[in-house]
């Protein structure tokens, strides 16, 4: 009967670990691929801003239709548009506060969330040319932030998966 209970949680141990892994790497998932979702949107909206000259507020409209549908809690395109709508905030301020919101949740990396801060700058204040050259500045930067986050997950995505399956069999054999 102990050797039942002993293999029974021997089972647990390792299944909680190697699930830990794989929920990291899940995260990693998740964060390259909602960098993808803003690149995605940010390039969409230089376009419709630059050739048909649309205005911020329906831009962001659009974006919120079309980008990171997966993950609505860090729908940039949503909560900006949302505080834009109130007409409370700025157009500077609105992107700031809704980046801090997002950067509350603790998936992006610092460096994310100073260069997404970093469109608020000509947000509302800028002409279309300006707005355009910034929007596809920071596009070509997320464009390599997904690259390192790709390259990430391969190298560390199933490096937490072994770590947690090696630490499940070590607490396994210090527990038997």
């Amino acid at each position: 009967m102990l050797f039942v209970l002993k293999s029974a949680g021997a089972v647990l141990i390792a299944s909680s670990g190697i699930m830990t892994g794989y929920k990291l790497k899940k995260r990693l998932q998740m964060r390259r691929d909602i960098l993808a979702e803003y690149r995605a949107g940010i390039e969409f909206t230089e376009s419709r801003i630059s050739l048909d000259e649309l205005a911020l507020e329906e831009c962001m409209n659009e974006c919120r239709q079309r980008f990171c549908k997966e993950y609505p809690e860090y729908n940039l395109f949503s909560i900006f548009g949302d505080k834009l709508s109130q007409g409370i905030l700025s157009g500077e301020e609105a992107w700031r506060d809704t980046v801090e919101s997002v950067s509350e949740k603790g998936l992006l990396s610092d460096g994310e969330i100073n260069l997404l801060c970093s469109l608020s700058s000509t947000l509302g204040r800028a002409d279309v040319k300006h707005h355009s050259e910034h929007l596809k500045t920071v596009a070509e930067k997320l464009d390599l932030l997904i690259t390192e986050a790709d390259v990430k997950l391969k190298k560390d995505g199933n490096l937490f998966i072994k770590l947690g399956a090696a630490a499940s069999a070590v607490l396994i054999l210090l527990l038997w």
